[in-house]
């Protein structure tokens, strides 16, 4: 009697283990990207992938980005040959710098059915795989998509009129209202030449500028000479400038600085105020008066075509004239030492078509209003 007790203790005990146990789901489990790559599945499938950029699509003649967007995932690294410095980088080995894109149409985007992950979050997203359309040349990617879900990665950024401090503290397509200190919707994307932050950073006062930013009362931009605006002159000549408070760490302004794959991949509304972290390529002086310190993109290769290849050109932000200005009285702003890292903060836009121009093509900070060295 007393070993058929124990067996029916043990029973029991099994019994309510399976019940607790989790129930199976019957759902397979979520493919690879190389996995979707070399399988190629029809129907319906979900992948998991972690996410290494996003990129857009655009027209030319004039360049205009378009409102897609592709959220690029795969496991691991970067192929040896699709990251900056290779030797023999070339556009040929765009579709395996490519991986796998999770395609957002339009619509997607504008009702915000999903919301751009950031660069490392893991990824689940459930759609169908086709080789569709992108920068006049098809690439692998997930269409219809269903779902778009984060399961390890950053907490979101705050969504429609939720308290925020900056314009980083919101939703990629938001910016802080400066009033209300509030996430806020732009009524549109604003324009290259647009007026409202624009691309000399002028003021008349604080706010002018941009959260985190005042307007610099001791400083009026010049009529003539070097430093006086070259795009908006005749609007701008007798302004102010926004400039970071002196009392401003780099930490109260750009507390997470993005990447540059962020800045040339068309994550953020335009207008919006940015810090990018990224190592200094080259120093160009252009005809307009604007210094490009021009940072490196590590994955140069998923992007559409600009007026010079992100691996030669790199990632774009200028500092203007009035910003370079010696007589200033906090001091012109310096450009940044060849293969410095650095935080660089500045006004996000797109160089479509300015002055009824072609434009360049790509996304860009302009202007820079303060970068530091990286680490400080």
């Amino acid at each position: 009697m007393r070993r058929l007790a124990v067996m029916l203790h043990v029973l029991a005990l099994m019994l309510f283990v399976a019940a607790c146990a989790p129930a199976e789901s019957g759902a397979p489990a979520p493919l690879s990207p190389e996995e979707v790559l070399a399988e190629r599945p029809t129907g319906p499938i979900t992948v998991r992938g972690t996410v290494f950029t996003i990129t857009f699509d655009e027209t030319h003649s004039p360049y205009h980005p378009l409102a897609d967007r592709w959220v690029l995932i795969r496991s691991g690294s970067a192929p040896s040959d699709v990251v900056f410095g290779d030797p023999t980088f070339d556009q040929s080995k765009s579709a395996a710098a490519w991986g796998l894109g999770l395609h957002l149409t339009a619509a997607q985007m504008e009702s915000h059915a999903f919301l751009l992950p950031q660069i490392g979050d893991v990824v689940e997203a459930t759609g169908v795989f086709a080789e569709g359309a992108w920068n006049a040349s098809t690439r692998a990617m997930l269409n219809d998509l269903t779902r778009l879900e984060v399961v390890e990665g950053a907490a979101p950024l705050s969504g429609p009129g939720k308290p925020c401090r900056l314009d980083s503290d919101c939703r990629d397509d938001l910016i802080c209202d400066r009033a209300k200190k509030t996430c806020t919707a732009l009524a549109q994307p604003m324009a290259w030449d647009d007026a409202w932050h624009d691309v000399n950073g002028a003021c008349d006062t604080d706010q002018d500028c941009p959260l985190g930013e005042v307007c610099d009362p001791t400083y009026s931009m010049q009529q003539d000479g070097d430093f006086a605006p070259n795009y908006r002159h005749d609007a701008d000549v007798g302004r102010h400038l926004c400039v970071v408070p002196a009392s401003a760490t780099r930490q109260d302004v750009c507390p997470h600085p993005a990447s540059t794959q962020d800045l040339v991949g068309g994550r953020w509304v335009t207008g919006r105020e940015v810090c990018v972290e990224g190592t200094v390529l080259l120093e160009a002086h252009a005809p307009d008066g604007d210094t490009h310190d021009q940072l490196v993109v590590t994955e140069p290769l998923p992007y559409p075509a600009a007026d010079a290849p992100y691996y030669l050109w790199g990632a774009v932000s200028e500092n203007s004239p009035p910003y370079k200005d010696p007589t200033r009285p906090g001091g012109a702003l310096a450009d940044p030492a060849l293969k410095e890292k650095v935080i660089v903060l500045g006004t996000y836009r797109f160089d479509g078509a300015p002055d009824a121009t072609n434009g360049h093509g790509w996304f860009e900070i302009h202007p820079i209003k303060k970068w530091w060295a990286a680490g400080n």
